[in-house]
């Protein structure tokens, strides 16, 4: 059973690579996109469910808190409330004796993964400090609340409901959700850095262009301009190409050229 357990994790770890190779956050905000990416992640738990751990006949365990908490923390409620009526509906189908506390433990992930992803998420991305222990934190309080679930279950099952899955409960699946979160975790914010990077380019070609000075970018091994503004090119008549395709050292004066290259080295 541990290792069906360990193979649901794996599976999650695995397609979820799809989820954090792609430029998602561009298109958060559309509402189909959301409907689009509760339904994948719907789909996934549907994946997830049909490999499940059996403990007994009707009772079985799978990867399905760790994605939908994951989901709630990082991609918001919409998406995981989709994806909840999916493997809720998907549960209820399967019936046996642990219908309820199957039902229970989708709605306790979506739930905690949702309510962190409103009071935390955007200071958490914004800070750098303990991330590791949060995202650990987050999953264990999932499956705490996974465990005490299992109160649901008939009488007569639950000492060995409690006997055989405390310890995977409470040791396997944080640790799986907390690989998926950090996996998610890398994805946005390495996009998130991509996009500082590119505003804080835009704002210096912005003052690089419309500063009241000429001024020249220029590569130290070979003396050529990398980049004109317009401003220099209007104080020295000079068209962009042109000056480009010359060093600076082609058009020094030779009684300069010695000073300049000292300057140029310092």
């Amino acid at each position: 059973m541990l290792i069906d357990i360990i193979y649901n994790i794996a599976l999650l770890l695995a397609v979820s690579l799809f989820f954090a190779t792609h430029p998602f956050k561009q298109l958060h905000k559309e509402w189909w996109f959301r409907t689009l990416m509760g339904l994948a992640i719907g789909t996934l738990g549907l994946l997830v469910m049909s490999r499940p751990a059996v403990l007994m006949e009707g009772i079985v365990f799978d990867g399905r808190t760790i994605l939908l908490g994951v989901s709630g923390m990082f991609f918001g409620p919409v998406e995981t409330i989709i994806a909840s009526v999916l493997m809720i509906c998907y549960r209820i189908l399967m019936g046996g004796g642990g219908v309820y506390t199957g039902v229970a433990t989708i709605v306790f992930a979506a739930a905690i993964g949702s309510i962190w992803h409103h009071v935390r998420y955007n200071r958490f991305m914004a800070s750098s400090s303990r991330i590791a222990l949060e995202l650990y934190l987050v999953g264990l309080t999932i499956h705490l609340f996974m465990l005490a679930s299992m109160l649901l279950m008939p009488a007569g099952q639950r000492a060995q409901i409690f006997r055989y899955l405390t310890l995977p409960i409470l040791l396997v699946y944080p640790l799986g959700s907390y690989l998926l979160s950090t996996l998610l975790y890398s994805q946005l914010h390495r996009m998130k850095m991509v996009d500082q990077l590119t505003m804080s380019e835009r704002r210096f070609k912005t003052m690089f262009e419309q500063a009241p000075m000429g001024i020249t970018v220029t590569d130290s091994t070979s003396g050529k301009a990398i980049e004109v503004n317009r401003k220099f090119l209007r104080i020295t008549g000079w068209d962009g190409k042109d000056y480009t395709a010359v060093s600076w050292m082609e058009i020094t004066h030779p009684d300069d050229l010695e000073e300049d290259r000292r300057q140029m080295e310092r």
